[in-house]
C-alpha cells in the first residue's frame, strides 16, 4: 500500500463484506476471442496455435498489406503478462 511504501509499516483495517475475492493466476487472453474472425488478418495466416503479436504502443499487428496504415486495433491492457 502506499503507507507501507511510505514509512515501511503496515496498518491494519477491518470492513464487513459479503464476498471477497483473490485472483491470480489467470491468462490475459481475451484479445484472442475477441479477434478470432479476422485472424486470416495477423502474420503468418492463420495457423493453428499462433497467437496475436501486440506492439509497444499496444498496437496489434496485422500482415503487411491486409489493412490500411491509417487503420489499427489497439488493446487496453487485456494483453498484458505481467498485469493483474
Amino acid at each position: 500500500s502506499g503507507q507501507h511504501r511510505k514509512h515501511g509499516t503496515v496498518g491494519e483495517e477491518s470492513m464487513d463484506a459479503d464476498l471477497v475475492l483473490v485472483a491470480a493466476g489467470y491468462t490475459r487472453d481475451t484479445h484472442e476471442a475477441i479477434l478470432h474472425g479476422a485472424r486470416g488478418l495477423m502474420p503468418g495466416g492463420d495457423a493453428e496455435g499462433k497467437r496475436w503479436t501486440v506492439g509497444r504502443d499496444y498496437k496489434v499487428q496485422f500482415e503487411e498489406g491486409k489493412v490500411s496504415s491509417d487503420a489499427g486495433i489497439w488493446l487496453q491492457g487485456c494483453n498484458e503478462s505481467t498485469h493483474g
